[in-house]
């Protein structure tokens, strides 16, 4: 994890898990013209890409397309309840997850780094939030699976959890031929290890506020 990797944008972060790369940046809270405003809260914007290093077929682009397109909502969604709007309305967050490199769990790594950044930027939010990805393999629970261990049809849980209430952010089901039984597993490890994430994380903070300091 590196923060403060763009000293051009108001926030931003590099973020590694496993071998999956990616950087986010934000920008704002920024004025924004008044047909974007809401009087009462900020607006937030998400984009989320993934670079693309290789020829692909029209279809395979659209799929992708078509995902990313999901994950930026899904992301947008996770951070309108976690930052505190109300603090200044009739401004616009926007944040830019760039995927430099995918092996499995680049939701959970974006919403990671997207926590991150904010706070690099100094986005005013309830509580840290938090991710992780568990999924199922021959009925056996594994944590962040990776692109080898994933296949079309492996199912997949996606958490965001706010670490201080235990409450949740997010909840995301790929693939969703999951029993209760099962999903009830996948979810109590992803929170687990998101947990566990957490405490990395906040010292990765620490440390970045401790060189500022110094």
């Amino acid at each position: 994890v590196q923060l403060g990797v763009n000293p051009k944008v108001d926030g931003s972060c590099y973020y590694q898990q496993g071998n999956t790369k990616l950087i986010v940046t934000v920008l704002g809270p920024r004025e924004v013209k008044r047909a974007k405003q809401l009087h009462d809260r900020a607006v937030i914007s998400c984009e989320y890409s993934t670079s693309t290093f290789s020829a692909s077929e029209r279809k395979q682009q659209s799929k992708s397309d078509r995902r990313s397109a999901e994950k930026a909502m899904l992301l947008r969604q996770a951070f309108e309840g976690c930052i505190l709007t109300h603090l200044f309305p009739r401004s616009q967050v926007n944040i830019f997850v760039q995927v430099i490199q995918s092996d499995g769990g680049t939701l959970s790594c974006a919403l990671n780094a997207a926590s991150l950044a904010l706070m690099n930027a100094g986005v005013p939010m309830k509580d840290f939030l938090v991710s992780s990805t568990a999924g199922f393999i021959d009925n056996i629970p594994f944590l962040d699976l990776n692109s080898w261990e994933r296949t079309s049809d492996t199912p997949e849980v996606c958490i965001a959890v706010y670490p201080h209430s235990d409450k949740l952010g997010l909840i995301n089901v790929d693939h969703a031929r999951l029993t209760l039984p099962q999903l009830e597993t996948c979810m109590n490890l992803a929170v687990a290890g998101a947990k566990e994430i957490h405490i990395m994380l906040k010292n990765e903070v620490k440390k970045y506020s401790e060189g500022i300091l110094h």
